[in-house]
C-alpha cells in the first residue's frame, strides 16, 4: 500500500508538473475575461517554467503520499489469529478475543463479525485493509467456525423509531446508534448496550436493522 501511494502522488505530482502551468494559464485567461481578480498562485503557477514545475511538483505530490502512506499505515488494523483466540490492534486500541466465546464469524463489508454461541455479537473488528481470502483462510486453518455470510440474515429488519417490539430504552440507543454513524467508540459502545439488551444491529443501505438474539 505505501508502494502504491507513493507512486501514485509521483505520477500525480508529474502530471501537475507537465500540465499544471497551462492548465493554470487557462484558467488565468478565463478568469480576465471576468470581474473575478486572478488569483496571485494562479498567476504564479501559470509562469513556472516546466524545468521547475516538474520537480518541484513532482517533489511535493511525492511528499504528500508518503505523510499519507505514514498516516494510513497507522491507523491500519491488524489481527493475530491463533487457536485459542485472537487479538485485533488498531491505532490506540487492542482487543483479545478468546475462541470459546464464538460461535460463528464472517466478513461482513469493511468488518470482521463475531458472534457468541447465542447469536449475541461478541464483537465488530474493522479489518478494511486486510485481504478477505486471505483472512478468512486464516481463521479456518486455525479452527474457527467461518460462514461465508451472517446465519441469522433472515432475522434482521428494518428499523424505525417507534417500531412496536422495542422498549422505551432500546428505541434510544438505536437513535444513539443511527446518530452515531461513523465515531468508532460510540458505535462499540452502543452495540455493546444494545448486546445485553438482547439486540444486534448493522446498517443496510444506510438504514438499521435489527434482530434478537436467540436467547430471546
Amino acid at each position: 500500500m505505501p508502494a502504491v501511494l507513493v507512486g501514485g502522488g509521483l505520477a500525480l505530482g508529474g502530471l501537475l508538473g507537465w500540465f499544471g502551468p497551462a492548465l493554470a494559464g487557462w484558467v488565468a485567461d478565463l478568469l480576465e475575461q471576468t470581474p473575478i481578480p486572478v488569483h496571485g498562485l494562479i498567476q504564479l503557477l501559470a509562469d513556472v517554467d516546466h524545468d521547475w514545475s516538474l520537480p518541484i511538483l513532482g517533489g511535493l505530490g511525492i511528499l504528500g503520499s508518503i505523510a499519507i502512506a505514514v498516516i494510513a499505515h497507522h491507523e491500519a488494523p491488524e489481527l493475530d489469529v491463533n487457536d485459542d483466540h485472537l487479538e485485533h490492534r488498531q491505532e490506540h486500541r487492542e482487543v483479545w478475543i478468546d475462541r470459546g466465546d464464538v460461535g460463528v464469524v464472517f466478513r461482513d463489508g469493511r468488518d470482521l463479525v463475531l458472534l457468541t454461541t447465542d447469536g449475541g455479537l461478541r464483537a465488530r473488528l474493522d479489518v478494511d485493509d486486510l485481504s478477505a481470502s486471505s483472512l478468512l483462510g486464516a481463521l479456518r486453518d486455525h479452527g474457527w467456525p467461518v460462514k461465508e455470510q451472517d446465519p441469522y440474515e433472515a432475522d434482521f429488519e428494518a428499523w424505525a423509531d417507534g417500531r412496536p417490539g422495542f422498549s422505551t430504552e432500546q428505541n434510544a440507543l438505536l437513535r444513539r446508534r443511527r446518530e452515531a454513524r461513523k465515531d468508532p467508540t460510540e458505535l462499540r459502545t452502543v452495540d455493546e448496550q444494545l448486546t445485553e439488551m438482547g439486540l444486534v444491529v448493522r446498517v443496510r443501505t444506510d438504514r438499521l436493522q435489527v434482530r434478537p438474539t436467540r436467547r430471546n
